[in-house]
């Protein structure tokens, strides 16, 4: 019997949407079987890989739309997306570390418990906007970089960080030593941060 069960109670009746979801109860679903059947290192840690796939190619699709429909949480949820897709990172990067010291019984509890949670009471918030049913607020598009050399981002941020964030952008790609050194800097702060989130997951899913 697998571990979770799809029902209308998670319809979007958005198709993509629903397909994605149920791609994702599919993988931890084939994760818990398995574990069960010990089927060993090699296959549970291919299976964690596509479901760190499937995660990351969700959520960019999803994304897409909630930016086209113009839905008005898009910052909040995208955040909820980050931090997920960041521990499924961790989690890999710590399969791969040891295997022996992870619990994948933690790891699928904790992944199906935050799936369902988030497709009933994250995800179903925004079905009437993608839907047309409720109005959305456009979303500003900036001028795509046009030069070869200039790589074009979009991405939100917190209104409260946008100064921070873009005098960041604008110090790292001054060209100066100045920016060389922000650089380094900011490249050590990024591995100490690395090493939190492993300790995050550590915690999550390590064996007691």
């Amino acid at each position: 019997m697998a571990l979770l069960e799809w029902s209308k109670d998670y319809d979007t009746h958005i198709r993509v949407i629903d397909t994605d979801h149920q791609n994702l109860f599919d993988a931890i679903n084939t994760l818990h079987d398995a574990h069960l059947a010990n089927k060993g290192r090699e296959r549970i840690g291919s299976v964690i890989e596509t479901l760190r796939h499937y995660v990351v190619e969700h959520f960019e699709r999803e994304e897409h739309f909630l930016e086209q429909a113009g839905y008005p949480d898009f910052v909040a949820h995208c955040a909820a997306h980050r931090d997920f897709s960041q521990l499924t990172d961790s989690l890999v990067t710590l399969y791969q570390q040891n295997p022996d010291l992870v619990d994948i019984s933690k790891v699928i509890d904790f992944l199906g418990h935050w799936l369902t949670e988030h497709i009933l009471k994250t995800d179903m918030q925004y079905v009437p906007y993608m839907r047309g049913e409720k109005q959305g607020i456009p979303r500003e598009q900036p001028d795509q970089a046009k030069e070869q050399n200039e790589a074009y981002l979009t991405f939100t941020v917190p209104r409260d960080k946008a100064d921070v964030i873009t005098s960041f952008v604008d110090t790292v790609i001054g060209g100066d030593h100045a920016a060389e050194s922000f650089e380094k800097a900011f490249r050590a702060a990024q591995e100490q941060l690395n090493q939190s989130k492993l300790a995050r997951a550590r915690k999550l899913f390590g064996l007691e």
